[in-house]
């Protein structure tokens, strides 16, 4: 990384929305480091209904009407992005929150069960997209371009998953996820009485 990566960076758009969309993000590992299924796991436990951060910011504190997040990874490093989407009023507050949640990850880690949940749901997922003819193809293929292992990825997905364990997570996280710099892109609503 650049010295672009060296501060918060920010770029944000006002437009005729009743919604804010709020994207927070960070580089992610490429598909061949050894960090790649640790953070498919931190991803699976953090994103989607139920996931860690749905559970904090729309179960707790009320803040988004979608919670999600994902790992995107290829040949170069990828990159880990949360998205919510918050009333234009809650703007900085949900971002907090999102900041919040991730400084929580980095000073308690991961409980048992949610280690568990992440993985249980990755092999679930992974194993349903196999089921299709085409998906098969796709999968192989990702994997044999972008995979360090090549096409075997496929195959050993579940036995690398289960390898992954909290202490990896942890490191991952204390790897990637520096808090006083990562990149915010917002698409800014109008606030009620605009």
């Amino acid at each position: 990384p650049d010295d672009r990566w060296k501060e918060p960076y920010m770029a944000a758009e006002e437009l005729e929305k009743e919604q804010t969309h709020i994207f927070l993000g960070f580089l992610g590992p490429r598909a061949a480091d050894q960090d790649y299924y640790p953070f498919k796991v931190l991803d699976a436990l953090l994103s989607g209904m139920g996931g860690r951060l749905w559970d904090y910011l729309r179960e707790k504190r009320g803040l988004g009407y979608a919670v999600d997040s994902w790992l995107d990874s290829g040949v170069d490093p990828g990159a880990f992005a949360v998205y919510i989407a918050t009333s234009p009023d809650q703007e900085e507050v949900a971002i907090e929150g999102i900041l919040e949640e991730l400084r929580r990850l980095k000073e308690e880690g991961v409980t048992d069960q949610e280690l568990a949940k992440g993985k249980s749901y990755l092999i679930g997922s992974h194993d349903i997209r196999l089921q299709r003819n085409s998906s098969q193809v796709s999968s192989y293929l990702e994997s044999e371009i972008f995979g360090g292992l090549g096409y075997q990825a496929v195959d050993i997905f579940a036995r690398e998953v289960e390898a992954v364990s909290k202490d990896d997570i942890v490191r991952v996280v204390g790897k990637y996820f520096d808090l006083e710099n990562y990149s915010l892109a917002v698409v800014r609503g109008k606030a009620t009485g605009q």
